[in-house]
């Protein structure tokens, strides 16, 4: 996992929004699969803590549907911080 030490996202929001969204999904998970993206220290607090049809999770937040749709990057997903 690359860690950097200024948030990167200001600089590559430009060009993914130009890109077509197939291409910059790919990209995404591309830069994901070989680690690079920047990560952040995990937040766990017990406040967050949610339950969904029996589900339990570390917080309420979520992945859309589709987004890793071949399961290439579940873990760069969870490094993330989605649950």
């Amino acid at each position: 996992m690359l860690l950097l030490p200024f948030d990167i996202y200001p600089f590559l929001r430009p060009l993914f929004f130009c890109l077509d969204p197939e291409k910059a999904h790919g990209l995404v998970v591309a830069c994901m699969k070989y680690g690079l993206m920047p990560v952040g220290p995990a937040v766990k607090d017990d406040i967050l803590k949610t339950t969904f049809c029996s589900l339990n999770f570390a917080h309420p937040l979520g992945l859309a549907a589709g987004f890793d749709k071949h399961a290439e990057v579940i873990g760069a997903d969870f490094d993330l911080g989605f649950s």
